[in-house]
C-alpha cells in the first residue's frame, strides 16, 4: 500500500454498470472510520455483503437505504484497523455475477495542531469603530480607485484576524460594512461568498481553526437572506471539514475538503521511513442527510514525487495540497493542488483523472505565458477556458502574481493564454488568491496574501482597486449583487451635542434596502415623534437633531418611505 501512495496508482473502478462506491475501490488510505456506500442500488438490492478487515476480521453493522436515490450505506459497528486492507463483497438482486473490490485504510499520524499566530495589535486607522456598535471592530477597508464601469454589487472578504476581527464581510464600494459577522475566539472565516441552496440565494463560508501549516479543522455554513444559519455541513468519515473549499453543487451537495495526516515512507524523496504526509480528501456531501456521495483522496492517484515541495524536518510533508473544486461544464470536478503546480480534472464517478494541466506530468503542451506555479481557484467559464490565480511565489518563481485566462484544446492537447490580469503594483501574492468572471466579462481578483481586491475591464483596465489594512488579508474576494433584511432592530447611540441638541448615530448591520434614517424623540419611551430625518451614510450614519427630550429612537426607511424597522428607544447620553 505505501507503494501506491507513493507511486499514485490511481483508482480501478469496478466493471458492474453505473454502480459507484465510496470509499473508491483501491484506496489506500480511507478512514479508520469510513463507511461504505454502494450507489446505483438500495439495501434491498445489496445482498450477501461481507465486509472483511485483513486484521480485525468480519464486521458487522447497519445496512440503510439512502433516502432520496437508489444506494446503500453500511455502517460498521467497530472502526477498521490503521494499515490494513479491507475486502467488500456483495451480489445485486437479479445479478448472477458477484461483485468485489477493496480499500486500504489509513495508518493515521498524530500531529500537533498548532493554531496561527493571534491579531496582532492594531495602529489608529486600521480598525473601524461605531457608536452605535461598539461590538464590532472590522477592519478598514480604502477604496483607492472606483470607476462607474464596475460590476453590480457588493464586495464579500473574509478578514483573517491579523487586525481586529475575524469574520465574514461585505462592503460596499466605498469600502463601507454592509454587514459583519465577527466570531468569536481564534475561530476565522475562509471562503466567504453568495451560493445558491434549493434555489434561493445564501451565504457561506468556512469557519475553524487554521494551522500553521495552512490547513484548518472546521465546519462549513450556510446562511439565508435573514442572516440566519439554516444549514451547517460537517466532512465525514472521521474527517474535519478544511477551509480551502466548500462549493454547493445544483443537486444540493456540498463539495469541501479535508486534510488526513497519514504515515508513508518518504525516504525516496530524502524524508524519513516513518513519515508523515497530508493526504488531500475531496468529499461530495449531501448537505440534507449528510451522507458522502463521492470521495476521493491524492495519495493513490498523484504521485508524492509530482510535487515542488520536500519533505522537512519535524512537520508533515504537504506535497499536494489541494485548494479548490470545480464543477466543469459535463459535471466532472476540476481541481487545483497548490503544491504540484497542476490543475486536474477528474471522473465523477470513478475519481479517475482525466487530464493534468501544469506540473510535471501536464497532459498539454504549454504555449507561452500558460506556466503558473502555487496557483489557487482553478474555475472553468462557460465558454470553454479555464480561469486561474497564478500566485507564483512562496518561494518565488514569477515576477508578479497574475489572473490567467487558459483556453484547452484536448484534441490538439495543447493549452494557450488567453489573457492575463496583473496588478500595476506588480503586487506578489505568496498564499491564497482567486480570480471570479463577472456577468459583465470584468475579473474580480482578491490577491489572497496581499490585501488588495481588484476589479479589472475585459481589456485589463483596472476599474476598482481597494485594500484592506495591512497586514490583514482575505482567503478569497468575490462581487455579488446581495439584498437582504436584517434580523433584529436598527442599532442607536445618542449624545449631547450642546443645549437643545443631539448628536445621534444609527445603523442596522445587514441592512440593504435602508435610504434614510428618522429620528424620533419624546418625553419618555412610549410618546415619540419626528424630530429629523437625515440619508444613510455608511454604515453608521451620524446626524444632528434640534429637540430636549430625553428619549430619541430611528426608524429606518426604505426609498419609498416605507418604515422598514424601528430601533429601541435610548436615553440622551446612552
Amino acid at each position: 500500500m505505501l507503494a501506491c501512495i507513493a507511486a499514485g496508482c490511481g483508482s480501478v473502478p469496478p466493471d458492474v454498470d453505473e454502480l459507484t462506491f465510496v470509499p473508491l475501490p483501491d484506496t489506500p488510505v480511507a478512514s479508520p472510520a469510513t463507511q461504505i456506500t454502494v450507489r446505483g442500488a438500495g439495501a434491498g438490492q445489496v445482498q450477501g455483503l461481507t465486509v472483511i478487515g485483513s486484521r480485525s476480521g468480519i464486521h458487522r453493522g447497519r445496512l440503510v437505504n439512502d433516502r432520496d436515490a437508489p444506494a446503500a450505506t453500511f455502517a460498521p459497528d467497530t472502526a477498521f484497523e490503521p494499515g490494513e486492507e479491507v475486502r467488500v463483497s456483495f451480489h445485486v438482486a437479479g445479478r448472477s455475477r458477484q461483485i468485489s473490490y477493496r480499500f486500504g485504510i489509513a495508518q493515521e499520524a498524530q500531529v500537533d495542531f498548532q493554531a496561527g499566530p493571534p491579531a496582532q495589535p492594531t495602529r489608529p486607522g486600521q480598525v473601524q469603530h461605531f457608536h452605535s456598535r461598539p461590538d464590532l471592530r472590522p477592519p478598514t477597508v480604502r477604496v483607492t480607485e472606483r470607476s462607474s464601469a464596475t460590476a453590480r454589487g457588493d464586495i464579500f472578504i473574509g478578514p483573517a484576524n491579523k487586525l481586529g476581527q475575524a469574520g465574514p464581510m461585505i462592503v460596499d464600494d466605498d469600502g463601507n460594512p454592509v454587514w459583519f459577522h465577527p466570531l468569536p475566539g481564534k475561530l476565522q472565516a475562509f471562503g466567504f461568498r453568495k451560493q445558491v441552496y434549493r434555489g434561493k440565494p445564501v451565504l457561506t463560508w468556512w469557519q475553524g481553526v487554521v494551522s500553521s501549516l495552512g490547513y484548518g479543522r472546521g465546519e462549513d455554513v450556510i446562511y439565508n437572506t435573514s442572516y440566519r444559519r439554516i444549514a451547517t455541513v460537517h466532512a465525514a468519515d472521521g474527517y474535519a471539514a478544511d477551509l480551502h473549499e466548500f462549493v454547493i453543487t445544483p443537486q444540493n451537495t456540498a463539495l469541501i475538503t479535508a486534510f488526513d495526516p497519514v504515515q508513508a515512507d518518504l525516504s525516496s524523496l530524502g524524508g524519513s521511513r516513518q513519515g508523515v504526509v497530508l493526504d488531500c480528501v475531496l468529499q461530495e456531501v449531501d448537505i440534507r442527510t449528510g451522507g458522502v456521495l463521492f470521495e476521493w483522496h491524492s495519495l493513490g492517484h498523484v504521485g508524492l514525487d509530482e510535487s515542488y515541495n520536500k519533505p522537512g524536518k519535524g512537520q508533515p510533508f504537504d506535497y499536494f495540497h489541494l485548494n479548490s473544486i470545480a464543477v466543469d461544464r459535463d459535471g466532472n470536478l476540476i481541481i487545483s493542488a497548490r503544491n504540484t503546480w497542476t490543475v486536474y480534472k477528474l471522473d465523477r464517478r470513478t475519481g479517475r483523472i482525466l487530464w493534468r494541466l501544469g506540473g510535471k506530468r501536464s497532459s498539454f503542451t504549454l504555449a507561452p505565458g500558460t506556466a503558473f506555479a502555487y496557483q489557487h481557484d482553478a474555475q472553468p467559464d462557460p465558454d470553454g477556458t479555464i480561469t486561474v490565480f497564478d500566485n507564483g511565489g512562496n518561494p518565488r518563481v514569477h515576477p508578479e502574481s497574475r489572473g490567467i485566462d487558459i483556453a484547452l484544446d484536448t484534441e490538439t492537447m495543447t493549452a494557450s493564454l488567453v489573457h492575463q490580469w496583473t496588478h500595476p503594483r506588480k503586487l506578489i501574492a505568496n498564499s491564497q488568491g482567486n480570480v471570479q468572471t463577472l456577468a459583465n466579462g470584468d475579473r474580480f481578483i482578491g490577491w489572497g496574501g496581499d490585501p488588495d481586491l481588484t476589479e479589472f475591464s475585459p481589456d485589463g483596465r483596472v476599474v476598482f482597486d481597494a485594500a484592506m489594512a495591512d497586514p490583514d488579508t482575505s482567503y478569497r474576494a468575490y462581487r455579488f449583487p446581495w439584498r437582504a433584511k436584517a434580523p433584529g432592530r436598527p442599532a442607536v447611540a445618542v449624545s449631547s451635542a450642546g443645549p437643545g441638541t443631539a448628536t445621534v448615530y444609527v445603523s442596522w448591520n445587514g441592512a440593504t434596502d435602508v435610504a434614510a434614517w428618522r429620528i424620533l424623540a419624546g418625553p419618555n419611551a412610549q410618546s415619540l415623534i419626528p424630530v429629523g430625518q437625515a440619508p444613510r451614510t455608511g454604515f453608521e450614519t451620524r446626524t444632528e437633531v434640534v429637540t430636549s427630550e430625553p428619549f430619541l429612537a430611528a426608524e429606518a426607511l426604505s426609498r419609498s418611505g416605507k418604515v422598514l424597522g424601528v430601533s429601541a428607544p435610548v436615553a440622551r447620553g446612552g
